[in-house]
């Protein structure tokens, strides 16, 4: 992932930039769900990322917690066709 893609949580408020629509999606209850990105080295010291969607950065920081405290392996994705 380009750094141009990501805006930083400390820059987001003072840009007020508005997502792409492909980074945001409205639910079943009208709530707007936003992509954030998460990075951490790896044991390699690799930086490493992934995405999680959430409605709001403290919504975003609770997940992180949520992730360390009880997060799992379930598997190996093989397939994203339904």
């Amino acid at each position: 992932m380009s750094k141009n893609n990501v805006t930083s949580i400390s820059d987001f408020s003072a840009k007020k930039n508005a997502p792409d629509p492909q980074c945001t999606f409205i639910d079943d209850d009208n709530i707007t769900w936003f992509e954030y990105t998460y990075s951490y080295k790896d044991e390699r010291q690799r930086k490493m990322s992934f995405t999680l969607w959430a409605t709001s950065v403290n919504d975003a920081k609770e997940r992180l917690a949520s992730l360390k405290a009880n997060a799992q392996l379930d598997g190996q994705l093989i397939s994203k066709d339904i």
